[in-house]
């Protein structure tokens, strides 16, 4: 069990920003998923390189005007939709 993974983005997707949200097609089965402005900024992060959820966590507490526990609230559930529609791996 990897005690601290690092999201990367999945090869089977290809993604585009279009006015501040990000739509992505996955190739392998042929759906297209759409990310709000919280989840355009997480997917922006992983897509410059991978990053660990601790580092995601402290760049939206960062950005955002949120409390941390809502920093974290947040990135678990869209990392775990991520992960389950295999857009982003953990590595």
């Amino acid at each position: 069990m990897i005690l601290n993974p690092k999201y990367q983005l999945s090869t089977t997707q290809i993604s585009s920003n279009l006015s501040g949200e990000t739509i992505i097609l996955d190739h392998q089965a042929g759906v297209y998923f759409g990310l709000n402005e919280v989840g355009t900024f997480v997917w922006e992060k992983i897509k410059e390189k991978p990053q660990t959820f601790d580092d995601l966590k402290t760049e939206i507490f960062n950005e955002y005007e949120i409390d941390e526990n809502t920093a974290e609230t947040d990135l678990k559930e869209i990392l775990d939709q991520l992960v389950n529609e295999k857009l982003v791996e953990k590595i």
